[in-house]
């Protein structure tokens, strides 16, 4: 392939949905260009507007806390996991609201917990505070809002 044939490959992948640089990296990589190449093209991208890790950031942080309701540790953490600069990650964080992030905590610990007690199961709080916290809330927040939640 071509320098051109690459970058266009890559424009269409940057289309399709918001990327990270290092996903369009590897992408290429895939597509056999070597790394100077893949550096040009991915400078190239930012250039022309196909490719921001500060808007991909804010983007997967507000998705995944909405839709799959994760909380800010598992959310950085993949974020890190796909080369995302501390300070983009950090920007992208604040963006969360503070009340409907701790609204979303307590309903899914109220949720939880009373599924958990349905079924007669020992250590129902203990049970809901790790599922919280494997899902990325906050140990410390997970425990002072399962005391609220299960009121």
């Amino acid at each position: 392939m071509t320098p051109e044939q690459h970058t266009e490959k890559a424009r269409k992948y940057c289309a399709y949905r918001e990327r990270c640089s290092r996903e369009v990296s590897d992408r290429l990589r895939q597509l056999g260009a070597e790394e100077a190449l893949r550096q040009q093209i991915i400078n190239r991208l930012k250039e022309e507007g196909f490719l921001d890790d500060q808007r991909f950031a804010k983007l997967y942080a507000r998705g995944k806390f909405l839709n799959n309701q994760w909380g800010k540790v598992k959310i950085k953490a993949e974020l890190l996991s796909r080369g995302i600069d501390d300070t983009h990650i950090m920007q992208a964080l604040s963006e969360i609201d503070q009340q409907q992030y701790s609204e979303m905590l307590r309903a899914i610990l109220n949720k939880k917990y009373h599924s958990i007690r349905e079924k007669n199961r020992t250590n129902p709080e203990e049970r809901t505070a790790a599922y919280a916290i494997q899902k990325g809330y906050e140990p410390g927040l997970v425990w002072q809002s399962l005391k609220e939640a299960i009121k």
